[in-house]
């Protein structure tokens, strides 16, 4: 390879990794009890950016998108093709009787994670008797960067999933 197909191969490279390409988030959901991959978990990805002025700034909604988990708990979720001066990517995971996982916020204790990567492998705990609903429906709202940004139209699979546990508020 000559020094100038190195060169157009290098700036080929960088010119794909500045326009945001779109890569899978894969991963699989087990519970955190016994190992059991938990099928029919649904995943909800939102990517945001913050736009505007110092100051006066404010989050700008680039993507939403939905998956379900198969029969092994496995998922695959497109990233949204994403521009250099993304801000954000939220993953959050629910299925009833367990406590949803964001990858950004733990519930209950509302703090960070150490890290917002997405692991491989992703234990959800069992919905501890006698827990708020409520409480952990506000989490979810929080979790899934819903303020305002997008309606449950635009996923269904989730708005389906929340219904049994938002009647128990």
């Amino acid at each position: 390879m000559t020094v100038k197909s190195l060169g157009f191969t290098a700036l080929f490279l960088v010119t794909l990794a500045g326009n945001g390409c779109a890569a899978s988030l894969k991963g699989q959901v087990v519970d955190a009890r016994t190992g059991e991959p938990i099928p029919g978990a649904i995943v909800v990805g939102v990517w945001t950016r913050v736009a505007g002025w110092p100051g006066l700034h404010h989050h700008e909604l680039i993507a939403v998108k939905e998956t379900e988990t198969d029969a092994q708990g496995r998922f695959a979720l497109e990233r949204a093709a994403q521009p250099a001066f993304e801000d954000d990517e939220s993953l959050t995971i629910y299925k009833f009787g367990f406590i949803a996982w964001n990858n950004i916020i733990a519930y209950p204790s509302w703090k960070r994670r150490p890290t917002t990567s997405v692991p491989s492998q992703i234990p959800l705990e069992s919905f501890p008797p006698g827990a708020s609903h409520q409480e952990h429906m506000i989490f979810i709202e929080n979790a899934r960067r819903a303020s305002g940004m997008y309606s449950h139209d635009m996923i269904p699979r989730f708005s389906n999933a929340i219904r049994q546990e938002m009647s128990l508020r």
